[in-house]
């Protein structure tokens, strides 16, 4: 428990740190001239939130306390106890509910990297990508590309990077051999996300699954490729089995900054971000079934892969922001039945939002959207997230949710990188405020879970990235100290440090059970909650 002279210090230092960053330079000097006269004995021009004698530094990869800045503190204030909080965002029980959600545990990962691959490229790397893919697939890439004698049916886990050098490569996890190359045609590619023709492979890629022995007979016959989005404003798909362009899609006017694949009802899609503020959804427009999942003879399913890669996807939807995009996230289709607590009748009224609202139309859109994937967008000079159903049947219907605790449209902040939860329940939501303040919040929800804050980072120019560990009970979150911090999302409090890049973190990716990091150090790094990287 803290004294009184203590607990006024802390506020002290907040007060100070506060009017110091916003540069209220006469009230600071003012301040510490009155504060001679509580204390003069203390040197308030050294007191900082990092000295209070609540914080304590991260050292060593130790579990520490940083004191929040003063906003942050204020922010959660309101969250906790605003009545216009407690209106617009249905009972406390449901923030409780989704709290009890995440355990305090000791985080099963390692402090330093399982593996490190530092030969990919010579210059700065801007994305890793972890996928499992079929061996075939680098069955004849000479020395560099040699993976044994290994069935060609099988799988490797492989990272896919892309550079300031505009090389994207594929390579091998476990011994760092360059496998694939491609030169993007102009400009760096920011984004990388894998397209395929076999029906579920989407399933498989976020469960990283395949059979026991690294096999998956239905990929032997699949097409493969790459969407790759560029600073030129292009989004190429690239076949990986030929190296070829097989569609540009229809062009942005600025930066392509994300790009996701997702099947929804269905349908295929491609979805596009840009910093010329518009996302675009495109529809595969081939063949409709799978080429290899067809009981067609070979002549049959040639011609068909030939009509697939002739006709890949089309433009069907344009969403314009008011600010550049910076940030999506794919979010699951809702459950039919969400699980009813056992405690009481208001929590069990608040365990989803949809089933606490009365709304009818409301709810109609919740059973239309059931089986429907959604986008999350997050923006630049916007306080909401904004969610887009990947269902054309309905129009792609949007709905928004308001990241300020208080309800107010006041932007204080933007959305920098958005993550979901292995449960597919939540979201980690870092944002650009010096304090590395980053929202964890309940999937198609404002309902803030969690706020977590202490890293530094330059709000005008990071490119902060973070992702849940496997567990779902940790937020991995890069900092302008070049580590990942680990913060246990129940306590709040970070409880690791990664140590291992020496540069800006530019890229953070989870498959499985493992995730790599790529810097600005031109190495990807690769860790785990278990010693093998390899499925």
């Amino acid at each position: 428990m803290l004294s009184a002279d203590q607990g006024k210090i802390q506020t002290i230092a907040l007060v100070r740190d506060f009017l110091q960053s916003s540069g209220f330079c006469r009230a600071l000097a003012e301040l510490d001239r009155e504060l001679l006269d509580w204390d003069s004995n203390l040197n308030w021009s050294e007191v900082g939130p990092a000295t209070t004698p609540a914080a304590v530094r991260l050292e060593s990869g130790k579990a520490s306390f940083t004191l929040p800045p003063l906003q942050v503190v204020v922010d959660d204030y309101v969250a906790r106890t605003s009545a216009a909080w407690n209106a617009a965002h249905s009972s406390s029980a449901e923030r409780n509910l989704a709290q009890a959600s995440f355990q305090r545990v000791e985080p099963l990962f390692s402090s330093e990297p399982l593996q490190r691959l530092e030969s990919i490229h010579k210059s700065n790397i801007l994305v890793s990508k972890l996928v499992d893919l079929p061996r075939r697939l680098f069955a004849a890439q000479g020395p560099s590309g040699n993976l044994g004698d290994e069935p060609s049916e099988s799988t490797v886990r492989v990272v896919v990077t892309a550079s300031t050098d505009k090389i994207v490569k594929i390579s091998d996890t476990q011994t760092g051999a360059v496998l694939w190359s491609f030169e993007y045609p102009k400009g760096s590619v920011l984004d990388v996300e894998l397209d395929c023709d076999e029906p579920g492979w989407l399933e498989r890629r976020d469960d990283a699954g395949a059979d026991a022995d690294g096999s998956d007979k239905s990929r032997s016959t699949s097409v493969y490729r790459l969407v790759l989005a560029g600073m030129d404003g292009l989004v190429h798909i690239v076949d990986i089995a030929t190296r070829t362009i097989v569609q540009t899609l229809e062009p942005h006017s600025k930066y392509v900054t994300a790009v996701k694949v997702v099947e929804s009802k269905g349908e295929f899609f491609v979805v596009t971000g840009s910093h010329d503020k518009t996302v675009k959804i495109y529809r595969r427009t081939g063949a409709g079934a799978s080429p290899g999942a067809s009981e067609c003879n070979k002549m049959q399913q040639q011609q068909q892969q030939q009509h697939y890669r002739q006709s890949l996807y089309s433009l069907v939807h344009s969403v314009e922001f008011q600010g550049a995009v910076e940030c999506m996230c794919l979010v699951p289709p809702e459950q039919e039945e969400p699980p009813a607590p056992q405690d009481s009748l208001e929590t069990a009224q608040a365990t989803h939002s949809v089933a606490a609202c009365q709304d009818e139309e409301t709810q109609q859109h919740h059973r239309r959207r059931l089986g429907c994937w959604s986008i999350a967008v997050g923006c630049r000079d916007d306080n909401y997230l904004h969610y887009i159903d990947l269902d054309s049947s309905t129009g792609f219907r949007q709905h928004r949710y308001n990241l300020n605790a208080n309800g107010d449209d006041w932007v204080s902040f933007s959305p920098m990188c958005l993550a979901l939860s292995p449960s597919g329940r939540h979201l980690a939501c870092y944002t650009d405020t010096a304090s590395g303040r980053i929202l964890v919040l309940g999937a198609r929800s404002a309902v803030q879970v969690q706020s977590l804050w202490g890293i530094a980072i330059d709000p005008m120019f990071a490119q902060p990235r973070c992702i849940f560990d496997p567990s779902g009970n940790f937020v991995l979150a890069t900092a302008d100290d070049h580590a990942i911090w680990a913060y246990n999302i129940a306590s709040g409090q970070c409880v690791r440090k990664m140590l291992g890049h020496t540069s800006t973190i530019r890229g953070l990716h989870r498959l499985g059970d493992s995730w790599a990091s790529c810097s600005f150090d031109k190495s990807v790094l690769l860790w785990g909650s278990v010693a093998t990287i390899n499925p």
